[in-house]
Parts: C-alpha cells; structure tokens; sequence
C-alpha cells in the first residue's frame, strides 16, 4: 500500500508541477507572440486543459494532506474517541462521493470518446479534460482507503 501511495504522490507532486509551470511559460509566450503583432492560435486551449488537469491532481493533494475544507465547529467540543468515529465517517462519506463522481465521470469519459468530438484548435479528444476528473477521483479514493500521508490514518482501521 506505501508503494501505491507513494506512487500516487510523486504523480500528483509532478503533475501540479509541470502542470503549473507549463501554464505560466506558455501564458508568458503568448504575451511575448502577442507583441509582435502574432498569435498562436492553440495556446488558450491548451492551458484550459492543463488547467483541468492541475485542478483535479491538486484536489487529490489537497485530499492526502487533509487540508480540504471541513467545518469541524460540531466535533471540536466532542470526546476524543466521538472525534474518531466522526472523522472515520466524513472520510467514508468522502470516499462515497468521490467513488460515484469516479464512475459517473469515467462513463462520460467513455461515451465523449466514442462520440468522437475534438477540440477545435489541437484535435484532442474532448474526452482528454474528463479523463482528468476520473485520475483526480481516483487518487482521492485510494488516498482515503490506504490512508492519509500526514497522519496515517486510514478509513480501512479504526486507530
């Protein structure tokens, strides 16, 4: 399970990197074109979809590290072992909601693929800014199930 995890986290880690780095370069070139009086044409939609993609590895990140918002008003004034049964049961009801968005975005995926439909400017498939929600959700699920990086915690064991 480490491996998996750790496996994960280099992805997302790599993925936000390059991800951002190539929005601001290719942001910065269109500038510089844009001043000699020239465009390059697919630029805008290129960045919309690494954008998609650096949206969708940064909520898996955000998932791993537990800083996703929660509103923890009702159990901070709750005893120690109520606080553990209630975060084993936001992370459950996380990884539910996250293993439905996971099919209902990979079945979209699929039927935009088979439809054929490309984006205008770099004749991708349109199915390339879904299968980003499918890899997001998926990390996010195997974060919640084999557990957090920080604190170890898992949905599988109850400390």
């Amino acid at each position: 399970m480490n491996l998996v995890l750790s496996t994960i986290n280099r992805l997302e880690k790599l993925g936000l990197m390059l991800g951002s780095l190539s929005i601001l370069l290719l942001i910065l070139l269109v500038i510089a074109v844009r001043f000699t009086g020239n465009s390059i044409y697919y630029a805008e939609e290129l960045v919309r979809l690494v954008f998609v993609w650096v949206v969708f590895f940064g909520f898996s990140y955000g998932i791993s590290h537990e800083q996703h918002i929660r509103v923890t008003l009702f159990i901070d004034y709750l005893k120690p072992e109520w606080k553990r049964y209630f975060n084993h049961l936001s992370k459950l009801i996380s990884f539910l909601f996250c293993a439905v968005l996971l099919w209902e975005a990979g079945v979209f995926s699929f039927k935009l693929y088979s439809f054929g439909q490309l984006t205008p400017a770099l004749e991708f498939s349109i199915a390339c800014f879904y299968l980003a929600a499918v890899v997001g959700f998926f990390f996010a699920c195997c974060h919640l199930v084999f557990g957090q990086k920080q604190t170890g915690a898992s949905m599988l064991c109850m400390d």
